[in-house]
Parts: C-alpha cells; sequence; structure tokens
C-alpha cells in the first residue's frame, strides 16, 4: 500500500513538473516571438527560409548534449550561441550602451578606426585574420552557391531540400554545426584573447566591466555627502534616545 502512495506521490509530482515545463516553453516562446532583437530573422521567416526545429535543437546545444545533461562546457555554448543569436555578444557598443565602466567609447580597438565595433564588425573587421567566405570555402564547398550560412546560427531550410537521403541531411548538418564551430574558434575566440590583452594594457580588469559608469560616478561624488548625512541621521538617534530615557526617569521619580 505505501509503495502504491509512494508511485502516486510520484506521478503527481512529474504531472506537476510536465505542466510547469510546458508554461515556461509558452513563456519563452512568446519572449522570442515578441522580441525586438528578432525582427529581422522573422522577416526573412516570411520567405519560409528557415528550418526552426533544427535552428532550436542547435541553439539550445541539443546536437551535441541530450536534455539530461548539463556541465560547465554546455551552459557556455548555449550561452554563446542565445548571445549570438540575439546579436548580444559582449561587444564594445552593448557595453556601452550599458554604461560600463571604463568604456570611454564604442569604437573597435582591434583595428584602431573611429568604428563602432557592433555585432556585425566583429565579423567583418579588418583585424581578423580570416574571413568568414574563407571559413565556408574551405570547410563546405559542396554547399557553395545553393545556400546561404548564416552566422547566427539559424539553419536555413534549403539545406533540407539538396538531398532526400537521411544520410546526407545528417552528414550536411555536421558540417553546418562544424563551420559555425570553425567560424567561433577562428574569429570570435582570437577577437576576445586580443581585446584582452589590450584591456590588460590599460588596466581594464574584469571587475570593471562589471560596474557602471554612473553608479561609480555618483559614489565618488556623494561619498563624502552621504558619510556626512549617516554621521547626522547617528546623532540625531542618539539625541533622541537620550531625551526618551531622561523622560522615563522623570516619570519614575514622581512616582517613587
Amino acid at each position: 500500500m505505501r509503495e502504491m502512495l509512494k508511485d502516486k506521490e510520484l506521478n503527481n509530482c512529474g504531472g506537476y513538473r510536465g505542466w510547469r515545463k510546458k508554461i515556461t516553453n509558452a513563456i519563452w516562446k512568446n519572449e522570442i516571438l515578441n522580441s525586438e532583437k528578432l525582427n529581422d530573422l522573422f522577416m526573412y521567416n516570411f520567405k519560409k527560409e528557415f528550418d526552426w526545429k533544427s535552428t532550436l535543437e542547435f541553439v539550445s546545444n541539443r546536437i551535441n548534449f541530450s536534455q539530461r545533461q548539463c556541465n560547465d562546457k554546455d551552459t557556455k555554448e548555449r550561452s554563446y550561441r542565445i548571445k549570438n543569436l540575439l546579436k548580444e555578444q559582449p561587444t564594445y557598443n552593448v557595453l556601452y550602451k550599458r554604461n560600463t565602466n571604463k568604456i570611454e567609447n564604442d569604437w573597435c580597438k582591434r583595428c584602431g578606426k573611429e568604428a563602432k565595433e557592433d555585432w556585425e564588425h566583429i565579423w567583418l573587421c579588418e583585424d581578423n585574420e580570416f574571413t568568414i567566405n574563407e571559413i565556408n570555402s574551405r570547410k563546405l564547398i559542396i554547399l557553395r552557391g545553393k545556400s546561404k550560412i548564416w552566422v547566427r546560427g539559424v539553419y536555413n531550410e534549403n539545406f533540407n531540400s539538396l538531398t532526400n537521403k537521411k544520410e546526407e541531411k545528417v552528414l550536411i548538418k555536421k558540417l553546418w554545426n562544424f563551420t559555425y564551430d570553425e567560424i567561433k574558434k577562428r574569429i570570435w575566440i582570437p577577437r576576445c584573447e586580443e581585446i584582452k590583452r589590450l584591456e590588460d594594457k590599460v588596466n581594464i580588469q574584469k571587475l570593471d566591466l562589471r560596474k557602471k559608469r554612473e553608479r561609480l560616478n555618483e559614489n565618488l561624488e556623494d561619498g563624502t555627502e552621504k558619510i556626512k548625512k549617516i554621521k547626522t541621521e547617528e546623532n540625531i538617534e542618539k539625541l533622541n534616545k537620550k531625551r526618551f530615557n531622561k523622560k522615563i526617569s522623570l516619570v519614575t521619580l514622581d512616582t517613587i
């Protein structure tokens, strides 16, 4: 009987979890559908160019890991892919908009030009050792001229029409996945390493990038006034406490 009750409790718990997951998925789908950062993708989606099922599997990193697996490598990879899809990589343009400490402008620090380092500039910067086309031509010669490689991780529906054989479709996805990783390794990671070197040179630490310019300035400008205000409030509290104790002693004295 006890075992039956335990099984029933587990089933109820599992049912609640499944229900909760469906709600969470619905919330996230709503957020995605109403995100301004994906407007351009949905414009292309109108032309039925995207395979959203393959895209979501790829962005959530379910190609290399199962749903039950989760580790640091998986978490970092999913974070990169989601940010890349949303064009929210920590470029200087993004950091400047966030009022990050010690980021005085949004110019690219690598090429030395007064060019805004946004998501597009990362892949086209003159400081890159490789171009996207060079990486694609080396790895995806079979797909050259037949479909566009989406750097953001969106899988093109035209890939599915290249062949009807299941094995070949799997191979095309592996090639596409491999190319995506190559673009990251040959462009994004070298970019981050070079930016870190340049930031260390001017004494910009990781902790600095977590602070806001406005908050830091307020603390520097108003620090003295805040200290004075705190001391004044403490003195007032002490004075009120003395007055209160004096009144108590007077009442007690009269009673005696």
